[in-house]
């Protein structure tokens, strides 16, 4: 049973809204947001040019009245006010990041400003964007719409569309992806014409809301949706949680797998044990095989813990949203070829997730090196504020 569900509750003391979905009633994908204090990522705001640093090439921009954002990637010379997109959230004492790159991002692609462009995820093998490119030659050309003046990104997910059928009706499966670039060239067509007249700050686009946007982008179809919350279950188009003798949260346990997910200690099945640290840099997570030295052979024993701790350590990096520089402290090995299998085997989770994670390397120490995409606030920086 796969089951996605949106609820609000309270958190440590902050009002919170959550989206989770589980599989076979255990959680996978968590997004946590606070009610006063809702994610601005990918919305589109006419900014006022503060100030250039050439020496570190960035542009500091306004936002609001009274907040400043930054960018290194502003391609307008000479511009006083631009459209641009908040890429990620104001955290402590430094403010947003945004592009004057405008995309929009869908479940099939994703459109953005450039040069015409048609580009594949790296996901797909060789054989998989080349049938792809020579279905979208066909497509564009059927359509008959220009992508002069845009980018288009094709996204994993476009797989099973193409490859389910490969006969007559071909059209049929391709349509949803067709759909969503004519829905995305036309949003952004219009965010561009209006920025022509836009004032200063003001709001050019807002994305769905958060949970909307979880739901339209999970890689599992869910058996079940639902809310408790009326306009909610509305929007994701679920059903209507009510039972007044318990809520949809104590249901599912989630306050209680919430406030584990904010402890530094993990404890894996087999009796060892993750200890998360977060540092300015980087996150530290120091796996203790605990009281877990079965067996005769020590080392089989260490291997197997450190695989189920990758197991872990990649999921808890995807629920408590954790990115960045990671750094493991693996249990040492004496074997380099089972460590070099193991590497291989984290690689291969990685290339999993639907954000962008990186095994870059296990070191002679046994440090295991991960790089994760930030896009939003971890959740323990979300609920700390």
């Amino acid at each position: 049973m796969i089951d996605f569900i949106v609820t609000e509750m309270d958190i440590r003391g902050a009002a919170c809204t959550s989206a989770a979905l589980y599989v076979d009633n255990k959680l996978t994908e968590l997004e946590v947001q606070r009610n006063e204090k809702m994610s601005r990522v990918d919305q589109i705001v006419m900014a006022v040019v503060d100030r250039k640093v050439n020496n570190i090439e960035g542009t500091f921009l306004r936002i609001t009245k009274n907040e400043t954002a930054f960018s290194n990637d502003i391609r307008c010379k000479g511009c006083s006010k631009m459209p641009v997109q908040i890429r990620k959230d104001a955290y402590g004492h430094k403010g947003c990041v945004v592009s004057n790159v405008l995309q929009l991002t869908g479940i099939y692609s994703i459109v953005s400003m450039g040069k015409g462009r048609i580009s594949y995820s790296s996901k797909l093998s060789f054989a998989e964007k080349a049938k792809l490119k020579d279905r979208m030659a066909v497509l564009l050309d059927q359509e008959g719409f220009s992508i002069d003046g845009f980018d288009i990104m094709i996204r994993t997910a476009c797989h099973d569309l193409f490859m389910e059928n490969d006969g007559e009706d071909a059209a049929l499966c391709d349509q949803p992806l067709v759909d969503e670039i004519k829905a995305s060239l036309s949003k952004l067509k219009n965010v561009l014409e209006a920025a022509k007249t836009a004032d200063a700050y003001a709001v050019l686009y807002r994305p769905a809301p958060f949970y909307k946007d979880m739901l339209d982008h999970l890689r599992v179809k869910p058996d079940r949706v639902r809310s408790d919350i009326p306009l909610i279950a509305r929007i994701i188009d679920g059903d209507l949680y009510q039972d007044p003798a318990l809520s949809l949260a104590a249901l599912k346990n989630l306050p209680s797998e919430i406030e584990k997910l904010l402890n530094r200690h993990v404890n894996l099945k087999s009796g060892a044990e993750l200890v998360v640290d977060h540092t300015e840099a980087m996150t530290v997570i120091d796996v203790n095989s605990g009281k877990n030295i079965k067996g005769k052979d020590a080392q089989a024993t260490y291997a197997a813990i450190n695989r189920e701790a990758i197991a872990e350590i990649i999921r808890q990096l995807r629920l408590r949203s954790i990115s960045g520089m990671v750094l493991v402290d693996l249990i040492k090995l004496t074997d380099k070829q089972v460590t070099e299998d193991i590497l291989k085997e984290t690689r291969k989770m990685c290339r999993d997730e639907a954000i962008y994670t990186e095994a870059v390397d296990i070191t002679g120490l046994g440090l295991l090196e991960l790089v994760r995409q930030k896009r939003k606030a971890s959740l323990w920086e979300i609920i700390n504020g």
